[in-house]
């Protein structure tokens, strides 16, 4: 009577056990396809400033978006458009060297170490994309440099 009692107990407890196990690797793969997805937006975004493609900029960055400099300096998105247009690089990301990225539901923060083209200082960049409306909008972009 006691071994069918534990074995009853134990299967229940395993029954219970199986649907978070699956709930857990659920989130896991959602979670690998948002970064994905970020990865594939930070790879557009760094091509469109390359290129100054202002359609993609436009789509990528949040009207309100907060953009800091590295020296200090909040740029409105008119003002980021315009410093891209006139090929003033100074604090823009070319190239990563380390990602790493948090996903938040409809929020991702990715946090990088970047090299830049016209620029010799080392920055860490974080950047923080929202969802909106079935698309990653960057929000906020903040730069600071890495001392030596």
């Amino acid at each position: 009577m006691r071994r069918m009692l534990l074995f009853l107990v134990l299967t229940v407890a395993g029954m219970g056990i199986y649907p978070i196990k699956a709930a857990e690797h659920v989130d896991a793969g959602s979670t690998e396809k948002t970064k994905n997805e970020i990865l594939k937006v930070e790879d557009e975004l760094i091509q469109a400033i390359s290129k100054d493609d202002a359609n993609t900029l436009d789509r990528i960055f949040a009207d309100e978006i907060v953009w800091l400099t590295s020296t200090g300096q909040f740029l409105t998105k008119a003002e980021v458009l315009a410093n891209i247009h006139s090929r003033n690089l100074t604090g823009f990301p070319i190239k990563s060297d380390e990602k790493e990225l948090h996903v938040y539901g409809d929020t991702v923060v990715v946090y990088s170490k970047t090299a830049n083209k016209s620029e010799t200082e080392p920055r860490t960049i974080t950047d923080v994309f929202v969802k909106r409306d079935g698309k990653w909008k960057l929000v906020a972009h903040g730069a600071t440099v890495i001392a030596q």
